[in-house]
């Protein structure tokens, strides 16, 4: 998920209760990707770091350019994806350690999502989606159908994928040969995030301070708003009925009942939550601002 604008720091969560984590240096945290309670990736301005330690250290990359979405092979610690400024994806295959870029097209690009080794999508501005199926060797840009912004994607595997952003949810269900815009109930608001559990059940945040839930895997309804209806930057579901999302002032929430209901989990008003990245039921990271970078991996939840 992409997060606008803010600075950044870090937290964790043990026993029930979230405590800080030191992660980076960046000015803002972009993005989060959680390969467990150890190990974790997170982007910034600037910064690519990678924590295996459950976040007591960090290994820093530094480029020039911002980094916006970041995602870690699901079978692979070692290999991950980052994406950033003017069409830049970086790929580590050691771990963080170094980190080689191309270049895919001349747009922004905000979201990655990571299937395997061989296969990920990215997309950002302008409807911007591309695929790899070599493991970044080469590119293929897909018809979006839309020049809206999109910010964020989930990818099950191969097949079925769904991108939110400005407006819209897009779904493919044929890798990408081509891509269908869905239907919000009322339409469809700024989609910040989306976390797909199945081909029917799957959560999106909104900037609007909503969760959009579908249950069918091709329309979109609100459940309630969480509370303070402050803007949702990430969401990331556990199962059909349990999900977390993360917002401005501090925001984080949990449902357990399907988002008919949303439980505040030790709201910090001087961060702003920018991502989530959920391993399972009692273990998540979120990356968040001020200061640094924000990590947060709650355990016993």
């Amino acid at each position: 998920m992409y997060q606008r604008d803010g600075v950044g720091t870090a937290m964790g969560r043990t026993t029930g209760t979230w405590a800080s984590q030191l992660g980076g240096s960046g000015p803002y945290a972009g993005g989060i990707a959680a390969y467990d309670a150890s190990n974790a990736y997170l982007s910034s301005q600037n910064l690519l770091a990678r924590t295996s330690d459950g976040g007591a250290t960090w290994t820093n990359f530094t480029t020039p350019d911002n980094y916006y979405g970041i995602g870690v092979v699901r079978t692979n610690v070692l290999i991950a994806y980052a994406v950033g400024d003017s069409g830049h994806v970086y790929k580590t295959v050691n771990g963080g350690t170094s980190w080689t870029q191309s270049t895919v097209g001349t747009s922004k690009l905000l979201a990655v999502s990571v299937v395997d080794a061989s296969n990920v999508w990215v997309a950002g501005v302008n409807g911007t989606i591309y695929r790899t199926t070599d493991g970044g060797t080469t590119w293929s840009l897909q018809v979006s159908g839309t020049t809206n912004t999109l910010l964020s994607i989930s990818a099950l595997d191969g097949a079925n994928a769904w991108i939110t952003g400005a407006n819209v949810v897009l779904r493919t269900s044929n890798a990408g040969a081509t891509w269908s815009a869905q239907v919000c109930t009322g339409g469809c608001p700024y989609l910040s995030g989306v976390s797909m559990f199945s081909t029917t059940t799957g959560y999106a945040s909104s900037v609007e301070g909503f969760v959009w839930k579908t249950t069918d895997g091709a329309t979109w309804s609100k459940t309630v708003a969480t509370a303070g209806h402050f803007n949702l930057n990430g969401i990331g579901s556990v199962s059909a009925t349990s999900a977390w999302a993360v917002g401005d002032h501090g925001g984080i929430y949990r449902t357990t009942d399907g988002g008919a209901t949303w439980t505040v989990q030790n709201n910090r008003r001087g961060h702003q939550m920018a991502a989530i990245s959920v391993v399972n039921a009692t273990t998540a990271w979120i990356g968040a601002t001020p200061q640094s970078a924000l990590v947060v991996h709650p355990e016993n939840s």
